[in-house]
């Protein structure tokens, strides 16, 4: 909504919009499996050469232009995403 209502300023570009925080994919694996109670197993494979382990976006762009703040966390993001796909 921030970009909606300063649709002039936002126009034309591109922004990265997440927490700014870097999670690996096992951390993620793992707070999927505790939102959902699962007694799933994670298996861990030898990375492949160039994987990239962890990205973390940079949301300075999007917070200088018009003041983004991150409302969720990972365990608040997943536990709504995932809801959203279970009522899909």
């Amino acid at each position: 909504m921030l970009c909606i209502d300063n649709f002039d300023k936002c126009k034309n570009t591109t922004y990265n919009i997440s927490s700014g925080i870097g999670y690996s994919i096992y951390d993620i694996a793992k707070e999927i499996i505790k939102i959902n109670n699962s007694k799933s197993n994670i298996n861990i494979k030898k990375s492949r050469t160039g994987e990239v382990r962890r990205f973390i976006a940079n949301i300075e762009k999007i917070r200088k232009v018009v003041g983004y703040i991150p409302k969720y966390d990972i365990h608040d993001g997943l536990k709504l995403s995932i809801s959203w796909f279970n009522n899909l």
